[in-house]
């Protein structure tokens, strides 16, 4: 059985780490890089229900195990 003892920054993951997230298999950890190469950095973990076959159930088994660091929150320091 696969787990992650952290949590997984999607902005950065590869598509074997994307994974280990449950429900994400081959095709969403792709669908998940394309979304993520097309539009940018993800600003809220909601916005991985505009991936194509990512639902609200994959979204709430994994909203623990997903980081979002805060994107240009260091520079405002």
């Amino acid at each position: 059985m696969t787990s992650t003892a952290y949590a997984l920054d999607i902005n950065s993951a590869t598509a074997t780490e994307l994974q280990q997230l449950k429900g994400v298999g081959p095709k969403r950890a792709e669908a998940i890089i394309r979304y993520r190469d097309s539009n940018g950095p993800f600003k809220t973990r909601e916005e991985l229900l505009d991936v194509p076959g990512i639902g609200s159930k994959v979204l709430s088994d994994n909203t623990d195990l997903i980081e979002l660091p805060a994107i240009g929150q260091d520079q405002a320091r």
